[in-house]
């Protein structure tokens, strides 16, 4: 078989293959299913200071203009979907969502170490990706790593063409 290991930063992923920081990744057992399925990596969901409030429906698929509504059901312990409203090819997908709606404090003392234990079961690395300003990143770099993160993935999405806050970004989780 071929050996697909890749090593970045000091961690040895079993393949170039993680997850992104996103829905799939929304919690503990999520992540476990995620590792079942063979990512190189687990990357949790992007962890803010506080819990977003996520409006509801937030994803759909784009469809001739037509947007067919993405319903979550959880069924014997397991995210089901439904698509409802969608006729014809698809064409794109709609996520309007924010960051992770649960706490923090849900993720430093349940999430990530319940998600470190099925990465060592694996054997590959977990992620944690935490945002957004150099402030809250410095707040949520430390205890995501005493949470069991081996490595922390910052997000940038929200900084515009202005360079110098990804940099201070960078300099608050050294």
């Amino acid at each position: 078989m071929v050996d697909l290991t890749v090593e970045i930063a000091g961690l040895k992923f079993r393949n170039p293959v993680l997850n992104s920081a996103c829905p799939i990744s929304r919690d503990g057992p999520a992540m476990e299913q995620l590792a079942e399925g063979g990512v190189g990596g687990l990357v949790s969901k992007t962890i803010g200071v506080v819990a977003a409030k996520v409006p509801r429906p937030h994803m759909g698929v784009i469809n001739r203009g037509y947007i067919g509504l993405i319903v979550p059901q959880y069924k014997e312990g397991k995210l089901k979907t439904r698509i409802s409203m969608v006729r014809g090819a698809y064409y794109g997908f709609l996520n309007a969502e924010l960051w992770t709606d649960l706490p923090p404090e849900q993720w430093f003392e349940k999430e990530l170490p319940y998600a470190r234990k099925v990465a060592e079961k694996h054997g590959i690395p977990l992620i944690a990706s935490i945002g957004y300003k150099a402030h809250e990143l410095r707040e949520l770099g430390p205890k995501a790593v005493k949470a069991g993160a081996q490595g922390v993935e910052f997000s940038t999405h929200y900084l515009g063409h202005d360079y110098s806050p990804v940099i201070e970004s960078a300099k608050a989780l050294r």
